[in-house]
C-alpha cells in the first residue's frame, strides 16, 4: 500500500508526488520542483494520451519523482515543494521536508559512516559502501563493526585477500558477530 509522507531522508531512494485526475482529455501535466531556497530544481512532465475509445478518460493517474539517495537533493536538506500544473493552472502544491542525516549534521561520526556503509550495502552498491566504511575506521579505527562489514562487502565484490584481511583485523578487535 502507498501512502504519502511529507518526511524524506537524505537516504530515502525516491520522493514522489501524483494525483488522480478525473474526466481529462490529451494533454501535459507539469511537475515544478522546488528546493529549500526556493529556486526551481526541476521541471518533469507526464503525457496523458488520447482516449482510445473517444472522448476524455474518466479517471487517469500521472505521476512524477525525484530521486534523492545518492544525487543532488541528498546534499539539500530542508523545506521543499513541487507545484503540479495542468493546462497552466496550478492544480496542487506538495510540501515535503528532505531531512539532513547524521553525516551532514555530524561529519565526524563513526557510527552515521558505518550506518551509511550498511545502507550502501543494502543496495547492493559495495564499492561506496567500503568507502564508508573507510571513513568510519578512519574516525574509529577499533571499530570491529565496520572493519567486519568491510570484510563483507569486499567479499561481495569477489576481492577475497581484501575481505580476508578486513575480516581478521574485526576478529583482531573483538569481533564476535
Amino acid at each position: 500500500m502507498i501512502t504519502r509522507t511529507n518526511t524524506f531522508s537524505s537516504t530515502d531512494s525516491k520522493v514522489y508526488s501524483w494525483l488522480s485526475l478525473g474526466n481529462v482529455g490529451e494533454t501535459t501535466v507539469y511537475w515544478h520542483w522546488y528546493s529549500p531556497d526556493l529556486n526551481l530544481f526541476k521541471t518533469i512532465s507526464a503525457n496523458i494520451p488520447p482516449n482510445p475509445s473517444g472522448g476524455y478518460w474518466p479517471s487517469y493517474n500521472v505521476w512524477s519523482y525525484l530521486d534523492i539517495a545518492g544525487d543532488t537533493p541528498s546534499d539539500l536538506p530542508g523545506n521543499w515543494h513541487v507545484d503540479v500544473y495542468l493546462d497552466g493552472q496550478k492544480l496542487l502544491t506538495e510540501q515535503f521536508t528532505l531531512e539532513a542525516n547524521a553525516i551532514q549534521l555530524n561529519p565526524d561520526n563513526a557510527t552515521a559512516w558505518y550506518n551509511k556503509g550498511n545502507d550502501l550495502s543494502d543496495q547492493g552498491k559495495y564499492d561506496e559502501a567500503i568507502q564508508a566504511y573507510n571513513k568510519a575506521i578512519e574516525i574509529d579505527p577499533q571499530d570491529a563493526d565496520a572493519w567486519n562489514a568491510k570484510g563483507v562487502a569486499f567479499g561481495k565484490l569477489g576481492w577475497t585477500a581484501e575481505s580476508n584481511a578486513a575480516l581478521a583485523k574485526a576478529k583482531d578487535l573483538g569481533y564476535t558477530g
